[in-house]
């Protein structure tokens, strides 16, 4: 059986979890507010344009910020929620994760702190772990992310991979446009459009594969097929 050489690198919102972390977040701290409902879908909204490649990620991650009032508490609560939300073919395929745990990393604009707990069970790398440093005042209210972090700004997966001496060739995992560009910005060998919870044409229409499930790429990584493009007959 030919096993290929590779470096896997994960999106966490949307793809190794099934949902959007501030999207969640928003759920959680926001109880009891007035505009609860109101504020969620707004934020939900500008999450969509964002990873749909309609607006910037810097603005995309500012405008949500500034609308969220959370805790450290908030976050802990975060953590345990998600972890009931990690993706079905993930899941499944945990075994896969701790026997590569040497080259597979994680690069997101979430929470490190939130990511690290998420992924604990998968013996994730905490330095194969790249993210937003989350700040807190005196009274542990979160007011705002490490600005310093190039994960805050736009293109800053491709960015924080460039300087990271990940080893070639290397495979980007993700349902967003943010992890488009990394491959677009040289970043990353190639772009895998995973679709298993969002499907988003103006992602997918421009990936090296696209992928339903977790189940699908170890079938082929198994096969040793995973870069055989020409057998790709449909990318919609």
């Amino acid at each position: 059986m030919k096993r290929q050489s590779f470096s896997l690198i994960l999106d966490f919102d949307s793809t190794f979890i099934t949902g959007e972390t501030l999207d969640e977040l928003a759920v959680i701290s926001l109880v009891g507010h007035n505009r609860r409902d109101e504020i969620i879908d707004d934020i939900r909204k500008i999450t969509e344009l964002g990873m749909a490649g309609k607006i910037s990620f810097t603005d995309s991650l500012k405008r949500r910020l500034n609308q969220l009032s959370a805790t450290n508490d908030h976050l802990k609560q975060l953590s345990k929620n998600l972890k009931g939300q990690i993706t079905a073919s993930i899941e499944r395929n945990q075994d896969f994760f701790i026997a590569n745990q040497s080259r597979i990393y994680i690069v997101s604009g979430g929470f490190k702190d939130v990511i690290r707990s998420v992924t604990n069970d998968f013996k994730i790398r905490e330095d194969h772990i790249f993210a937003n440093d989350v700040l807190f005042d005196e009274q542990s209210n979160l007011v705002g992310i490490d600005l310093n972090n190039p994960l805050s700004r736009d293109h800053g997966k491709s960015q924080v991979i460039k300087k990271s001496n990940i080893p070639h060739p290397i495979l980007m995992f993700g349902d967003g446009y943010t992890d488009l560009e990394v491959k677009k910005d040289g970043a990353a060998d190639y772009f895998f459009a995973f679709t298993e919870n969002v499907n988003r044409p103006e992602v997918t229409c421009e990936a090296d594969r696209v992928i339903s499930s977790f189940d699908e790429f170890i079938e082929m990584y198994q096969k040793g097929n995973l870069f055989d493009f020409q057998l790709i007959t449909d990318k919609s």
